[in-house]
């Protein structure tokens, strides 16, 4: 299909802006065009999907996309998953672009996409004579519904393609346009994986559309920061959310309950401000539904834009450094008995062994020693064996740098308690909640300190949150190691131990030493 000559859109006030934007400089635009041939499948793009439109295919002088990123951020069910749908009709319609690949988090998501568009193509007579009879399946020509892949093939030689990511979804292909559905659940090494398949292509673009971000979301922060302070010249960001977010309630302790009074998720002035359909395709009763229906706190992000953010203003690690510096107590005397675990990071520079027992009040306390290397952990662990009551095997993951050691600590006499990756996910959540609770307590050491400070999470692909070790300008390895440690205190029995072992001739050790666990 021929595309006609770009025009210069006039520019009206639109209803419900975006809260955040930051637009990019065109000098022609090929977004009207878009916008009438979406038009013939029933998507009639309102003020602000014509604005994104005039955005995203909107040119430069050179003759190439004045925005390589397109970023939409909104409410769900509002704006994003149709002006997508759009601008692939676009791609394959207007600008013919030969290769369009769409990937999302979820399979099922990934799957309604193209589901969406296929049915809008098959309706529509105009687009659906422009499929490519020699590819695709039998029954629907130009289009292939596969196993977890999908594809429409175009005469004009134009394929879209819809895959769910995976962390290396997209290495061997080399994409003109990419969409990243979902972008709350983009990881780093995905963004490594998908975005260098654009280093050829002129004419490259990138589309990230996402509801607000959840703790982990690093990636869609970055984007974020960049698009509401304008630090980059070719993102087009558009951000649809609550300017107050997380204030505005009655009560000072509002939980945000369904029935709280007075609660800022109730108000339906904000819906009415936030959400860019309101009143067009989003309707009061449905939202005040949806408030009923959902957790609270998933409401607020999915509907409020309400974003997860890490507690630290300049830290990116997901616990909070107040919570966490209340839980410090360098007085506390030294457990009657403790476990042990280790840990050491990704490029061995560095070992953490770290032990959990019972703080007085409950609580449970961790300590760690950290040293730079691995070669002192043996002795050090033989050590600790001697000189304190240790219940149970050293925890460690196999599959970690510290799996290396298992030889020499099997050799010392040293056992050793593999940690499952179910179990690293269970230490993770448990440990990010104790701190919550209040129910961790630690003595104020340094190393775990800026290991709490920076640490990270991520998901794994069974949807596990687990500490992310990744970023080799920090090591997290205290944290992980006391972590496991905690959790593999909760697990040991209350049974009343025997009395401690104590090398011949040593002294009880005093509480203040507490913090070198005995190494």
């Amino acid at each position: 299909m021929t595309r006609r000559g770009a025009r210069r859109p006039k520019l009206a006030k639109r209803k419900n802006p975006a809260a955040w934007c930051h637009e990019v400089e065109y000098l022609y635009t090929f977004g009207p065009e878009v916008a009438d041939i979406a038009a013939e499948t029933g998507l009639i793009p309102d003020e602000n999907q014509q604005w994104i439109l005039d955005q995203t295919f909107g040119y430069d002088a050179t003759g190439r996309p004045a925005a390589f990123e397109v970023d939409l951020i909104g409410p769900r069910q509002n704006i994003k998953t149709s002006s997508i749908i759009m601008m692939e009709i676009g791609w394959m319609y207007v600008t013919e672009e030969p290769f369009i690949l769409h990937t999302a988090h979820e399979l099922d998501a990934t799957e309604e996409a193209f589901i969406d568009l296929r049915e809008r193509l098959l309706d529509t007579p105009l687009l659906r004579a422009e499929l490519n009879p020699a590819k695709g399946d039998r029954d629907t020509p130009g289009i292939y519904t596969g196993n977890g892949s999908w594809e429409i093939w175009l005469l004009n030689g134009t394929r879209l393609k819809y895959k769910a990511r995976g962390k290396d979804s997209g290495r061997a292909l080399a994409a003109d346009k990419l969409v990243l559905d979902e972008g709350f659940a983009l990881q780093n090494s995905q963004v490594g994986s998908l975005y260098p398949i654009l280093t050829t292509i002129p004419d490259a673009q990138v589309v990230v559309a996402s509801s607000a971000g959840k703790l982990y979301s690093s990636v869609l922060r970055d984007h974020r920061h960049r698009g509401r302070n304008g630090l980059t010249a070719r993102q087009f960001y558009a951000e649809w959310g609550d300017r107050q977010p997380w204030i505005g309630c009655k009560s000072r302790h509002c939980n945000h309950a369904k029935d709280a009074v007075g609660c800022a998720l109730d108000d339906e002035k904000r819906w009415a401000e936030i959400m860019p359909a309101w009143g067009l395709r989003v309707y009061p009763e449905t939202i005040r539904n949806m408030r009923q229906a959902m957790p609270p706190l998933e409401f607020a992000r999915e509907f409020m834009v309400w974003w997860e953010d890490p507690p630290n203003g300049d830290s990116s690690g997901v616990l909070d450094l107040n919570q966490w510096a209340d839980l410090r107590d360098p007085s506390a005397p030294a457990p009657g008995r403790v476990v042990v675990t280790l840990a050491v990071s990704p490029d061995r520079e560095r070992s953490t062994i770290a032990a959990a027992g019972a703080h007085p009040d409950g609580r449970t306390l961790v300590v760690t020693t950290t040293r730079p290397g691995t070669s002192w952990v043996v002795e050090a662990l033989a050590a600790l064996y001697e000189k304190r009551n240790v219940v149970g095997k050293v925890g460690l993951r196999p599959n970690s740098q510290a799996g290396a050691l298992i030889g020499d600590l099997t050799a010392a006499g040293i056992k050793v308690e593999p940690i499952t990756s179910v179990n690293e996910g269970q230490a993770t959540a448990a440990f990010i909640k104790g701190v919550e609770d209040k129910r961790i307590a630690h003595v104020g050491q340094a190393e775990l300190d800026a290991a709490v400070a920076n640490a990270t999470t991520k998901i794994t692909p069974s949807q596990t949150e687990v500490w992310d070790p990744r970023d080799a300008t920090v090591d997290i390895s205290p944290v992980v190691a006391a972590s496991t440690a905690a959790f593999k205190w909760a697990a040991t029995s209350k049974t009343p131990p025997p009395a401690p072992r104590r090398a011949a001739g040593s002294r009880a050790r005093r509480g203040s030493e507490v913090a070198s666990a005995g190494f």
